[in-house]
């Protein structure tokens, strides 16, 4: 009796390993899967700017991170008693405009210096 099921990996293909970096941007989905890889002891970084659904949104984000973006409270907009970054979830959102910048900036804070192996949008 066979209790798993063998997989064959086609050949040729790049293949993943915990020395490489992988950056996961998207849906939830991608935070679910990105959980797993960062337990499995994969160095991730998962959704920096949040839960993201809509490829232009994916795309502009992956572009700030190239790019180096880094939010200050300038860029912040205040909607009730939250302040707000437009381009990042709502998770993001901070009573005062400093946390709302601070938790604006993903915890490698480098992104140029962090370079992604492998993306992942899903």
């Amino acid at each position: 009796m066979q209790l798993h099921t063998p997989v064959t990996t086609p050949t040729g293909l790049p293949r993943m390993d915990h020395s490489q970096h992988i950056m996961l941007m998207g849906s939830c989905f991608a935070v679910h899967i990105g959980e797993r890889l960062c337990r499995s002891g994969l160095r991730c970084e998962v959704n920096p700017y949040g839960v993201l659904y809509n490829p232009r949104s994916i795309a502009q984000a992956l572009r700030e991170v190239m790019e180096g973006r880094v939010y200050s409270p300038d860029d912040l907009y205040r909607n009730g008693s939250l302040w707000h970054s437009p381009m990042h979830h709502g998770d993001f959102s901070a009573p005062q405009p400093r946390n709302a910048s601070s938790a604006s900036m993903p915890a490698w804070r480098g992104p140029r210096r962090w370079c992604a192996t492998w993306m992942c949008c899903c």
